[in-house]
């Protein structure tokens, strides 16, 4: 969840959502088409590249990108995987000034995530 205590106004956050997929959507398509939305609506968006790497041992991908949304410069990592005909996804959200300051508790974050 992306709180904010002012409009237009970003504070880091991570978090993790899941939600059900169709039974016949892949991950590559499931971010392909996340990413395609996201370019629409988010300004000078930078990066975006999806690598791929294991979550619990499930196939994942991890993209990061930038950009400005209400004016405010912010960085983004997230990474995505399914389980269960469901996609989880786990969100780092920061001002681009602070978005590195963090990373490295985001990634350990990110390193030990496993399904229950």
């Amino acid at each position: 969840t992306v709180t904010s205590p002012d409009i237009g106004e970003y504070t880091p956050s991570f978090n993790v959502t899941r939600e059900g997929i169709p039974t016949d959507m892949s991950l590559d398509v499931y971010v392909g088409q996340t990413m395609k939305q996201l370019k629409s609506v988010i300004a000078d968006f930078r990066g975006g590249e999806a690598t791929n790497i294991t979550v619990d041992g499930h196939p994942a991908k991890e993209v990061s990108f930038s950009g400005y949304y209400l004016s405010e410069s912010f960085s983004r990592n997230q990474i995505y995987t399914i389980k269960d005909h469901k996609i989880y996804v786990m969100t780092y959200l920061a001002p681009t000034a602070e978005f590195t300051g963090r990373r490295d508790d985001i990634q350990r974050a990110f390193r030990t995530f496993n399904f229950r």
